[in-house]
């Protein structure tokens, strides 16, 4: 079907319908398998990938993104106690940030897959996670994370070296990063003063807290990044059977939308803030 793949390394399923995606998820959870999250990306050739890693120049500025935006809107972020709070309010309004949104409802995912590029196939991303990969707000380790954004590229990339430097003993990796452990107890005061080097290098699974109405209608999630230079590193979140990577493309998105609509599922359910139900209405009724 005008796709080229490595058929070594991946499975493909083609799916045209509702009932094809729902048979076909339903097969999935019957075995045994980890945790299951989803995405949905309008066209297969987008990167699994946060927004800031996407160009050089909003990665080298990301504490710049994010300090300005608490400097300049300090009161969106009042109720906001912890670095990874303000991380989800500054995706949640479009934001630069090291997380990647994901949901725990398959037929969310399946809608971002279809709302754009109608022509073309979509892709349902399958994420599969072992519990020890998928974390807590609260976690030590989602701290460790989210306090990245504050630190300069420079210190990062420092943070980085310090971490692939296996001729370093832990405690004198611990005192080469004490300025992020200082970061972290600001936030923690009785965070004790060590870190996982691991943990700054790898990539998380973070439940999201329920505490604002998108988060809820879209079941979401998010992946946390860590330090890793890799751009295909979250690559091995996706769902395998037999060492295979399983891609799951999407055809005939209108029809899917459709049926999706029959089950309140569509911009304005998934987006309930009052502008975006407004456009949804509008362009309902131009149809």
């Amino acid at each position: 079907k005008g796709i080229e793949y490595n058929s070594a390394k991946v499975e493909i399923e083609f799916l045209s319908s509702l009932s094809q995606v729902n048979n076909f998820i339903s097969s999935l959870r019957t075995s045994a398998n980890p945790t299951l999250f989803y995405r949905g990306h309008s066209d297969p050739n987008y990167f699994l990938q946060p927004s800031i890693f996407r160009t050089q120049g909003l990665r080298k500025n990301e504490n710049k993104l994010y300090n300005d935006l608490l400097i300049e809107c300090p009161a969106d972020f009042e109720s906001c106690p912890t670095h990874f709070e303000k991380l989800v309010k500054m995706q949640h309004y479009g934001l630069p940030t090291r997380l990647l949104d994901i949901t725990r409802n398959p037929l969310v995912a399946l809608y971002f897959a279809c709302e754009s590029h109608h022509e073309g196939y979509g892709e349902l991303i399958l994420i599969s996670a072992e519990h020890y990969e998928v974390k807590y707000p609260q976690s030590d380790t989602v701290s460790i994370l989210s306090c990245l954004p504050a630190f300069s590229y420079s210190k990062k990339e420092e943070f980085y070296r310090l971490a692939t430097d296996f001729s370093l003993s832990k405690s004198q990796f611990n005192k080469g990063i004490m300025r992020l452990i200082h970061e972290i107890q600001l936030e923690k005061p009785a965070f004790s003063p060590e870190i996982c080097r691991d943990d700054l290098l790898r990539n998380f699974i973070v439940y999201a807290q329920k505490n604002n109405s998108r988060i809820i209608k879209q079941d979401g999630a998010f992946i946390l990044c860590g330090l890793s230079d890799e751009a295909s590193l979250l690559n091995g979140f996706r769902y395998k059977e037999h060492e295979k990577a399983k891609i799951v493309l999407i055809e005939k998105k209108k029809e899917i939308l459709n049926q999706l609509e029959a089950f309140s599922i569509n911009h304005a359910t998934l987006f309930p803030e009052i502008e975006c139900v407004a456009e949804y209405l509008k362009s309902k009724y131009l149809r």
